[in-house]
């Protein structure tokens, strides 16, 4: 009686398979262009968070905006406060300032570090 099995090809392989070292560079090959598609994709979120952060604190941006609505009613405050509450205040402006640039610099965002002049 005859094996069941089928005869082994003159490159190692069985009739009707694949050779091993194909199925290795396939699975390599696959992981290449895995890792690939991955770094594309991350570089395409890097673009897309840099235009984000240009759009929200750039000149004119939201933030920008706030920031300068909120200095401009703290400006008109500190002047009708009394001096020992008004210079709490400037302090803690002085404070939120450092800590701007501080984080500014810390996570590579653009925010706006300065007080910014009033709105005309």
């Amino acid at each position: 009686m005859a094996a069941t099995g089928t005869a082994p090809s003159p490159d190692g392989a069985r009739s009707g398979g694949t050779a091993p070292g194909s199925t290795t560079s396939a699975g390599r090959d696959a992981l290449y262009a895995s890792v690939g598609a991955g770094l594309l994709a991350f570089q395409r979120l890097q673009v897309a968070r840099r235009e984000l952060e240009r759009e929200v604190f750039g000149a004119g941006g939201p933030c920008v905006q706030l920031r300068q609505g909120v200095d401009n009613v703290l400006d008109v405050m500190e002047d009708r406060l009394p001096q020992p509450v008004a210079e709490a205040l400037h302090r803690s402006r002085d404070a939120m300032d450092s800590l701007t640039r501080t984080l500014s610099t810390v996570l590579g965002l653009n925010l706006p570090t300065d007080r910014p002049g009033p709105v005309e």
